[in-house]
């Protein structure tokens, strides 16, 4: 099954300024997501925001292009973004599209591979998609309305989902056919909420940065350079 990544990275944020280019670990913040995608074995495209982002992209291996600036706000509609893609990258010709946001550094190649593996097993799959079990003191049954129940026994609750925003697998006629990248048939690929950090907001951005120190430590300091592949110093 023919399948691309696109990376959709642009240059401002309010939560985190210029959070996609920023450092991370000795890396801009889209590079995670760029290594992920390679590591995934897919062609890999970034939708930049400036001709800058567009360049640090190629620096670090993916193919780029930069989108209309109407889609490159703060409040220009993810779809818009794909929608642009579609035509641009004579997607019609491919199967699939994975969609990587920047904002989840921590996905796991193999949640990647996952939800495309879900696509090419199942044909009646509109999309396939990463997701967090709700616990269970959070379940819909568990919610306090106007009038209050009785707690819902935790043995009968059937298991809910959140998107976990990291993974988005979709077959490139969902967006024509139902008008987003869900569609009406989909899978979820359950994750770990470790796995799922999206980074929004500066203290998003401080629990990234604890985590890798603690993974650091134990990576010796020439290994952890070959790995981010950026100047030191």
């Amino acid at each position: 099954m023919r399948t691309f990544a696109l990376i959709p990275a642009r240059q401002g944020s309010k939560g985190i300024p210029h959070k996609n280019t920023r450092l991370l670990g000795g890396k801009p913040l889209m590079a995670w997501s760029i290594e992920t995608a390679l590591q995934a074995n897919l062609e890999t495209w970034v939708s930049a925001g400036t001709d800058y982002i567009a360049r640090l992209a190629r620096q670090h291996g993916a193919n780029a292009y930069v989108r209309p600036s109407q889609w490159s706000s703060d409040d220009a509609p993810m779809l818009e973004v794909v929608k642009d893609a579609i035509p641009r990258l004579g997607a019609y010709a491919w199967d699939a599209i994975v969609l990587l946001q920047p904002t989840s550094p921590f996905r796991e190649t193999r949640h990647v591979m996952e939800c495309v593996a879900a696509l090419q097993d199942n044909a009646d799959l509109d999309s396939a998609f990463t997701a967090l079990r709700v616990p269970e003191k959070f379940h819909p049954d568990q919610v306090i309305q106007r009038n209050p129940k009785y707690p819902a026994c935790r043995q009968t609750l059937a298991p809910v989902y959140v998107r976990a925003g990291s993974v988005y697998a979709f077959r490139v006629g969902t967006v024509d056919r139902h008008g987003d990248i869900y569609g009406r048939n989909y899978a979820l690929i359950e994750v770990d909420p470790s796995a799922s950090i999206t980074l929004d907001e500066p203290s998003d951005w401080e629990e990234a940065e604890t985590r890798i120190a603690k993974i650091r430590r134990h990576i010796p300091a020439e290994v952890w350079q070959a790995c981010v592949n950026w100047p030191s110093g």
